[in-house]
């Protein structure tokens, strides 16, 4: 009943998310589906389907608050889901497949107080393929969030280290520059303080106390 998927929290659009999608035909008796809605706490709610087509959609919390009404349960359970579903009144929310997630929410959102927590139906060219609960989809955003300011923490962190080695580099080179800078002039140095006939040469070069001429 539910559609697991492996999430993945950089592309964020309702695909990446698990829809619940259970469905029965409008003559199950109530009482079947009342059985499934216990027996499985994490379903948002059932679409009730007549010749294939989605005729309806009755959410969890809307099911229960109706059979739990004086006589309720008398009236509908052993009789078929069409006759329940003629006592709601109202039009679920659709949203696109691949609606943004942030986008998603905005919309959600933007309904009246006694529908905001209704589950929100997700559809694909126009079918329904499936719902989810207002809280799954703030629970996502929120770990959308986190990822992205985990990833630029992460990135920033990268940025550094990379400034960091640039230095080290800068730095060494610096100190070999300075040393044969300092190796040259020394040479020099020593050179000039030997006799002409030393002079004369083309190289001279000092290992330890003695000069080598080539």
């Amino acid at each position: 009943m539910k559609n697991e998927k492996t999430i993945n929290y950089y592309y964020t659009t309702l695909e990446q998310l698990p829809l619940d999608n259970y469905r029965v035909n409008i003559e199950v008796a109530t009482e079947i589906i009342e059985q499934q809605l216990l027996l499985n706490p994490k379903l948002c709610g059932v679409f009730v389907l007549e010749n294939d087509q989605v005729l309806g959609v009755i959410s969890r919390r809307k099911f229960f608050e109706q059979m739990s009404k004086e006589y309720a349960r008398d009236i509908y359970s052993k009789r078929p889901i069409k006759l329940l579903i003629k006592s709601f009144d109202y039009e679920p929310l659709k949203i696109p497949l691949q609606t943004e997630i942030n986008e998603a929410v905005k919309i959600a959102l933007a309904r009246s107080a006694d529908f905001i927590y209704e589950p929100i139906v997700v559809t694909k060219n126009n079918r329904e393929i499936g719902m989810l609960e207002l809280s799954i989809l703030i629970l996502y955003q929120a770990q959308t969030f986190s990822n992205i300011n985990n990833k630029l923490l992460e990135q920033e962190q990268n940025l550094r280290d990379y400034a960091q080695t640039i230095e080290i580099e800068k730095q060494k080179a610096i100190h070999n520059l300075y040393y044969n800078v300092h190796s040259n002039c020394h040479l020099i140095s020593i050179s000039q303080e030997l006799p002409e006939n030393f002079r004369r040469a083309r190289h001279v070069y000092i290992v330890g106390n003695y000069g080598i001429i080539f």
